[in-house]
């Protein structure tokens, strides 16, 4: 009988069809709620991309470990996606340390595939991104860092 916030007319429209237990509906009490949860929701505006081109702006995180390992036994999912062009790669990785050189792997991918370098990889600040060796690597091959506290835009 839970009927979200009906209003007057749709309470009589229910009670004349039988739905409702109650013989009829009488006057609807102000109720806060009710008129909170009838108001519109703004959308979003549209974001306006500030890259140029593909690789300039790379997303990655990792997620895991998941309890149930895949067929492959693997329990971690590597993702980095393209600003730009919103392609993403997902890897799969038994252990979080293969995360640095899954990196490597994926930056010789598409750096040949595309043709173009990454300029900027953006990550959450995990462990597994801020490892001397790492930092050391993207500071080699002109990558620029970009990291933000878990739950912070």
């Amino acid at each position: 009988m839970r009927l979200g916030h009906k209003s007057e007319k749709e309470m009589t429209i229910l009670s004349k069809k039988g739905c409702l237990r109650s013989t009829g509906t009488g006057k609807l009490d102000y109720y806060d709620h009710c008129i909170f949860g009838k108001q519109k929701r703004v959308s979003f505006s549209k974001a306006k991309h500030r890259t140029q081109g593909i690789l300039d702006h790379i997303h990655s995180d990792l997620w895991g470990p998941s309890k149930v390992p895949s067929l492959g036994g693997k329990r971690y999912m590597l993702t980095f996606v393209d600003d730009f062009s919103r392609i993403v790669w997902v890897y799969f990785l038994r252990l979080k340390n293969e995360t640095f050189p899954m990196f490597k792997k994926f930056k010789a991918l598409v750096e040949n595939q595309i043709g173009r370098k990454i300029k900027k990889l953006r990550t959450d600040n995990g462990l597994e991104f801020v490892e001397s060796e790492f930092e050391e690597f993207c500071t080699i091959n002109g990558i620029a860092r970009h990291k933000t506290l878990v739950g912070k835009p």
